[in-house]
């Protein structure tokens, strides 16, 4: 009965997320790209007679992306532009070991990842990968297996420890490609209403080329890396960034491998497009690994058979390291738990402050503590400490080691739109969003009772009991349905 009613609640809830306050926003952002997307034959768009929307696309995308946080940059950023000068190139050969890309020896597959990896987890032994990690761990008991970091841009994170170590490669000091002609349109002028439709970020026929020839020379980079390596699969995660390495393996007979890490629905453009062409774009990979089969639909839905989901489960939430917690934090819940009824997790996102609708619920229902997690990448420039209400904990001691080995140690979770909903989940802890982008990432979920809106965690609140039997009625139906059990190792020999 209590399901029944948190589910109703959550969807009639949602409506008071639809409208938006801020002047140009990522909602704006997202809904100009599609609306473009939707209103002329993107798909028919060619360069050098190969389709080429998805180059312009990403670019677009992400000069829009940078508007949203007010960059003076957004008009001139290039997502694909290679920015490492001949001292930073002879500095991480000598440093770091770095090899040209006609030198990276030969493997059976790549797992081609960044510096600044979203995944990134510290563990005493260094940085573990939560998601390309686990993936090189089975790869190497199907044959030889590199996990290679192209250093396209400076970085301080170069050379940090690494659980699994990998190759760094330089680009070259010129990467030379053959005249590349002006977009191609049939039947409507590309150039002028492109323009039109994006003029907040002022693109021109210059920009827009330079950002088909960044891609091209991206492209080369990656070529000469699997031309040395001869590969017969690669593995990545980020598809936006990893296109032009996508488009590079086609032409070598090499298969891609897109990792999940993060929801693939309505909240990125990335995974939603609103045409594809029925043979594909060549930036695209051969496979998608997902995480459950909600998001396998969502890539068949969008996709339309021209890449193909492969359900690869989430191997890290069952990775013994993490399960890592220090005394200091097994201490700090333990003192929370003598003073609160319950205690909810709060996870950050690229956020600056905490959101007034934390603060309010928090001030409204003082026998709950509210723990804050900070994003691991993202934490920079979030306050350590606030003039927040008593029960809101920012502790130093709960911001480290993983995400999940802190789930089990509360009640609930909460979130804008965190991925940390599926391993929540994966505990048979329930998840509470509060915002527009919680409630389009997981949509679905909602209408199936797995995820809910934030009114629905204060109503629970009032009753201890009420609580108490949501909780045990969530654990026993809920637990796990976001992520799919298989064997990984079983799973890429399948496709490898």
């Amino acid at each position: 009965m209590i399901g029944l009613l948190v589910r109703k609640l959550s969807t009639l809830t949602f409506a008071r997320w639809t409208g938006s306050s801020e002047p140009f926003g990522i909602d704006k952002a997202m809904n100009l790209l599609w609306d473009f997307e939707q209103s002329y034959p993107v798909a028919h768009l060619t360069s050098l007679k190969v389709p080429c929307w998805h180059i312009l696309r990403y670019g677009i995308w992400m000069k829009l992306w940078k508007q949203t946080n007010n960059s003076r940059k957004a008009m001139v950023f290039n997502t694909y532009k290679l920015g490492i000068d001949a001292p930073q190139r002879e500095s991480y050969k000598t440093e770091l070991g770095a090899t040209a890309p006609d030198d990276v020896a030969r493997a059976d597959y790549l797992v081609f990842t960044n510096l600044n990896s979203s995944d990134r987890t510290l563990m005493e032994g260094g940085a573990y990968q939560r998601i390309v990690d686990p993936v090189v761990e089975a790869l190497s008991t199907l044959g030889t297996v590199r996990k290679v970091i192209p250093l396209k841009t400076p970085s301080n994170l170069a050379g940090e420890r690494y659980v699994i170590e990998p190759d760094y490669v330089v680009p070259d000091p010129a990467i030379t490609i053959g005249e590349i002609p002006p977009v191609r349109s049939v039947g409507w002028n590309f150039l002028q209403e492109v323009t039109r439709h994006f003029r907040i970020v002022k693109l021109n026929e210059q920009r827009l080329s330079e950002l088909i020839v960044a891609y091209k020379v991206l492209e080369e980079y990656y070529a000469r890396i699997l031309r040395a390596a001869q590969p017969k699969v690669v593995f990545f995660m980020n598809l936006g960034i990893h296109m032009p390495l996508c488009e590079a393996a086609k032409k070598l007979g090499i298969r891609s491998v897109e990792l999940q890490h993060g929801a693939q629905k309505e909240n990125t453009p990335i995974y939603t497009w609103r045409q594809v062409p029925a043979a594909g774009y060549p930036g695209l990979p051969d496979y998608f690994g997902v995480w459950g089969e909600a998001d396998a639909r969502h890539i068949r839905d969008v996709f339309n058979g021209t890449v193909k989901p492969v359900v690869t489960g989430y191997e890290w939430l069952n990775s013994p390291l993490n399960r890592e917690m220090t005394d200091d934090c097994v201490k700090a819940i333990r003192r929370i738990r003598e003073n609160y009824n319950t205690i909810a997790l709060y996870t950050l996102q690229n956020q600056k402050e905490l959101p007034k609708d934390i603060l309010d619920l928090a001030n409204r229902t003082p026998n709950t503590c509210f723990v804050i997690r900070k994003h691991p990448k993202w934490s920079n420039g979030f306050p350590d400490s606030a003039n927040i209400a008593e029960n809101v904990i920012l502790d130093p001691a709960l911001q480290g080691g993983a995400i999940i080995s802190l789930l089990e140690l509360v009640d609930v979770h909460i979130t804008r739109d965190s991925t940390s909903a599926y391993e929540a989940n994966y505990l048979g802890i329930p998840t509470f969003v509060h915002s527009l982008e919680g409630h389009r990432m997981y949509d679905e979920e909602i209408q199936n009772g797995t995820v809910f809106d934030l009114n629905v965690l204060e109503k629970l609140l009032s009753s201890k009991e009420g609580l108490a039997e949501f909780l045990e009625d969530y654990k026993s139906s809920q637990t796990g349905v976001m992520v799919s059990k298989v064997s990984l190792t079983e799973v890429l020999a399948a496709i490898c």
